[in-house]
């Protein structure tokens, strides 16, 4: 059972409210962008 929630596809929903409760200024990936930039983009980022 466990095994199918691991395979579950991301819910655009929950990926957004990750994205707003994080600390604006941690980075998530190597690309250099802060949570600050992805929430002032986010209307346009969330279809990518």
């Amino acid at each position: 059972m466990e095994n199918l929630l691991l395979t579950a596809p991301f819910v655009l929903e929950e990926i957004e409210e990750v994205v707003m409760k994080s600390d604006d200024n941690k980075s998530p990936g190597p690309n250099g962008f802060n949570f600050a930039f992805v929430k002032s983009f986010w209307p346009m980022l969330k279809g990518e």
